[in-house]
């Protein structure tokens, strides 16, 4: 992970870009930055990179989740089915899947609310949105 970081370090410097800017450009907050650029924290999921990959469209993916390659990739390269183009369609799909998991995670949030509340779980709809019968 310190390697993967070290990448991002590397492409704000590439573009002239302090802390600062880099977060404004990415979307992401200047604290949570600071505290991975000290070292302190690493990025806890893969959030982060995807949002350095939508910010700088021409930043290879494969440069910067694996290291190989170049940095920064042509306008053409871009549209073609390269390695960069299979990790943008494995990134879309990870989002939907983040994004199922974290409706999941609401539903279990509401169960367990209902539970330490007295509610009965098997009144609560399951991802279906059905109530089990007792």
């Amino acid at each position: 992970m310190k390697q993967l970081f070290e990448r991002v370090l590397t492409l704000m410097k590439s573009e002239g870009m302090n802390s600062r800017e880099f977060c404004t450009r990415v979307n992401y907050g200047y604290s949570t930055f600071k505290n991975y650029e000290s070292g302190l924290r690493t990025p806890a999921n893969a959030d982060f990179y995807i949002l350095i990959l939508k910010a700088f469209p021409n930043l290879s993916a494969e440069w910067l989740l694996r290291g190989s390659g170049p940095m920064l990739i042509s306008e053409a390269e871009r549209f073609e089915n390269t390695p960069s183009a299979i990790v943008k369609d494995t990134i879309d799909r990870l989002e939907k899947e983040v994004r199922e998991l974290n409706r999941e995670v609401g539903r279990l949030e509401q169960q367990l609310a209902s539970a330490q509340a007295g509610t009965k779980l098997y009144d609560m709809p399951d991802a279906a949105g059905t109530i089990a019968a007792e």
